[in-house]
């Protein structure tokens, strides 16, 4: 549920962070636009998270900067940032039972405030996405007792409820099953369509090529391949990426890449 039709760019540009010894990131560029959807694919290890984390603001850049509608992250408070950019991490347990609808109304903080009270637009939106994500039934379960994707779309509809343009996702399909991977890839579609920007990183090729506008490629802590699934994504990408020979196989305009 998004508070405008503007178009927004998240974008990084030579982006360096080091943890110790250890350059995690060295130079690296990556961007997403209202409309877009952008995978970022790397092997573990490759700093992907530390990058999601940089264009957040979670993390300060080293070296380089991330902009905002042109405006550095640096000069934004977390609460203007929060209006515009969520975050949805990889589906957790949260150390106490909240109620799936009490979860989903923590993405309104930025517009209600710590210490204020949900007004009747909160609880509007909250009920439509709810709805929308087919989570009515669940509202008054705790968090903790429903199943890992139905705890991932209700982290989706906590991001919503932000109503920011950009959202910036973790591994989303990390312990899904097939069904849940799907009605999210739909999902992702509609938001996308809709004129939402989004950034995740994914271990998945196959999902990754069906879905994104784009396809990024983290290696040696620099985007070497940024561009068109068909064009980046290819079974040499896969063994650059992951050391496994593959062959691409397409049917009815998807393509899947069977390990050889």
């Amino acid at each position: 549920m998004m508070a405008s039709k503007e178009p927004l760019r998240l974008a990084g540009r030579d982006l360096t962070f080091s943890r110790g010894d250890r350059r995690v990131l060295d130079g690296a560029s990556l961007g997403v636009a209202s409309g877009e959807i952008v995978s970022l694919l790397g092997a573990n290890g490759a700093g992907k998270t530390t990058l999601l984390r940089l264009l957040m603001g979670f993390l300060a850049p080293q070296g380089g900067d991330v902009r905002l509608g042109g405006e550095s992250l640096r000069g934004l408070g977390r609460r203007q940032v929060a209006q515009k950019i969520a975050y949805v991490a990889q589906s957790h347990l949260a150390p106490f039972p909240y109620r799936v609808r009490d979860v989903v109304m923590l993405g309104r903080l930025p517009h209600i405030g710590l210490f204020n009270r949900p007004g009747q637009g909160d609880e509007d939106c909250v009920d439509h996405l709810l709805e929308r994500l087919g989570l009515s039934p669940l509202a008054g379960r705790p968090y903790t007792e429903i199943s890992g994707g139905e705890r991932q779309l209700t982290l989706l509809g906590r991001a919503l409820a932000q109503g920011a343009r950009i959202l910036v996702m973790d591994e989303p399909m990390s312990g899904l099953d097939y069904g849940h991977q799907m009605r999210l890839i739909g999902f992702l579609r509609d938001l996308a369509a809709e004129g939402c920007g989004i950034l995740m990183s994914t271990h998945h090729p196959d999902h990754a090529h069906w879905v994104s506008s784009r396809i990024a490629l983290l290696i040696d802590g620099r985007i070497e391949a940024d561009g068109a699934p068909g064009d980046v994504l290819t079974p040499a990408a896969i063994r650059w990426l992951y050391g496994v020979d593959t062959v691409a196989v397409s049917a009815s305009g998807r393509t899947a890449f069977l390990p050889l």
